[in-house]
This record gives structure tokens, sequence and C-alpha cells, in this order.
């Protein structure tokens, strides 16, 4: 890639994963939208209510909202190994926190990353991962965001193509009669 690519590579990412969010979500590929930048006449004259780097489009309702404040990264290189070297050093987790410190208080952080040459990852909490449905499946990367609280501070990663072929997410995510199970893989 031309030096100062940067930007073009990163909108490119965001209006992927906005499509596919879209779909995955609402069956929809034009529902979620890419966060206008600054000059883009969309939402030029009203403060948007969702935060993130991808939104609902304001002006449809369908059966399920989208409760995900969606950050997406694509870099050069992840450093994975440093999540689990020097986690307060690894970029996941410094996105991941910076992602949390931004989200509305009534959305779950979704953190969308990508490596040259490589798929997606997807960082849920273990929570929204459970409420999702996916409490026994696929293969994990597991970190502590803060040490303090087991808990409630446990991030799940894990490549975004297993989760984009799960289907009815909306509905098992909002299913209220659901039981909630607190021990991953039991």
């Amino acid at each position: 890639m031309k030096r100062g690519g940067g930007a073009h590579k990163g909108g490119g990412f965001e209006r992927k994963m906005a499509r596919d969010l879209s779909t995955w979500w609402f069956n929809d590929p034009g529902y979620l939208w890419r966060r206008p930048g600054p000059g883009t006449r969309f939402f030029k004259n009203q403060p948007h209510r969702h935060t993130g780097d991808i939104l609902p489009q304001a002006d449809r309702r369908l059966p399920y909202a989208f409760p995900f404040h969606v950050e997406c990264k694509f870099v050069k290189n992840l450093d994975i190994i440093k999540l689990i070297t020097d986690p307060n050093k690894s970029f996941i987790n410094k996105t991941w926190v910076k992602a949390r410190e931004e989200a509305r208080n009534d959305l779950d952080v979704m953190l969308l990353v990508k490596q040259n040459h490589h798929k997606e990852l997807i960082f849920l909490y273990r929570q929204t991962y459970v409420k999702l449905g996916l409490d026994h499946e696929g293969s994990k990367i597991i970190f502590i965001e803060r040490p303090t609280d087991y808990n409630t501070d446990i991030v799940i990663g894990f490549a975004w193509a297993f989760l984009k072929k799960k289907v009815n997410c909306a509905k098992i995510y909002f299913d209220g009669t659901r039981e909630s199970k607190t021990a991953l893989g039991s």
C-alpha cells in the first residue's frame, strides 16, 4: 500500500464490516452504515444517537435494534502475542479500553480488527458472547481487561467468519427467557 493510504484502507474496512454486520443482524446489507466523516452530507444537521464507527440508519425500524458500539481497526500488525506477554501495551487491549470509554452506556462494545493478509477478528465481553448464544462454540482468545473484577471484564476474541455464519443472533440476544450461562464451556 502507498504511504498515506491508511485512511482509505480503514474506510474500506468499515464499509465492508457495516455491510457484513447489517446482513448478519438484520438480513439487509444496507441498514448499517459507516459513520460519516466531517463534511459528509448524511446526518449533517442531526447528531446521531448511536456511538461507534458503524451506525444504524435513523429512519428505518426493524424488529430488533442494533445494540452494539462497533469499533473497527485495520492495521499492519495486531501483535497478538503482546496480548499475552504484555496486555497493557497490546494494541487490542488499548483499542478495547478506548472503545469501552466512548461507548454509550446501553450499548455492548464490539471490536472488529483485521491485520494485513489475515481474516477479521471480533472481540466482545463474555456476557455479550453468552447473550448471543455462543457460550460453547469456536476457538477463542480470552483476556481480562481489568484484573480487578474477574466476572465482568473478561473479553473474548474469535474469528468474525464464525459469528457471520450464525443466524437468529438478534432473536437470541433479545430473548428474555433464555437462561444465561455463567461459565464458559459448561
